[in-house]
């Protein structure tokens, strides 16, 4: 993964796999193994970025039709957690999402 931030500034990625899932869809309480395979499904863009020590955020960039946020995946090289700082305020700035809460939250 360290050459890939090396070409580039940041690399862009989904955060997961696909949209919000219901709670309890990954409730510890499963077979070990069937949960294990389920979860790193639903993360396949998290682990190789929590393994390799970079600096990496999620912000909602988009809202589904429920108005759940979909998470963007920004990762950066080792050591430039500044980069994802500024990028993070630029995209606040011209996208707001500080106020945006799901209908889920307000209940």
């Amino acid at each position: 993964m360290h050459p890939l931030t090396r070409e580039f500034d940041v690399v862009l990625t989904p955060t997961l796999t696909s949209p919000p899932v219901k709670v309890g869809r990954y409730a510890a309480d499963r077979e070990y193994i069937a949960h294990r395979s389920d979860t790193l499904l639903f993360t396949e863009f998290l682990p190789y970025f929590n393994a390799s020590g970079q600096p990496a955020m999620s912000v909602p960039l988009y809202w589904n039709e429920a108005g759940l946020p979909i998470g963007v995946q920004f990762v950066s090289g080792l050591g430039r957690e500044d980069l994802l700082f500024q990028l993070a305020g630029q995209l606040e700035l011209a996208e707001p999402w500080f106020k945006k809460i799901p209908e889920l939250a307000k209940r």
